[in-house]
């Protein structure tokens, strides 16, 4: 009998653990797969690149042609 209590009260608990763990994932599966939609008619804004350098044309020649590679609309 006492075996019999200890099953019925092991199995009350793994039905609650599984309806708990399917209540969170159904709760926070929401957030933790939400992307965001662009709204119509979406554009990015322009944007100003500005390069602060003195006496460093080697460094400029470098960095311009990766700065200029940038997939950026409006710049």
């Amino acid at each position: 009998m006492q075996l019999h209590i200890i099953e019925i009260v092991t199995g009350i608990f793994c039905a609650v653990v599984a309806l708990n763990l399917a209540y969170y994932f159904a709760l926070f599966a929401r957030f933790a797969f939400f992307k965001p939609s662009k709204p119509k008619g979406y554009h990015q804004d322009p944007v100003s690149i500005v390069i602060a350098t003195k006496n460093d044309a080697h460094n400029l020649l470098k960095s311009l042609p990766i700065i200029l590679e940038q997939q950026y609309n409006d710049y």
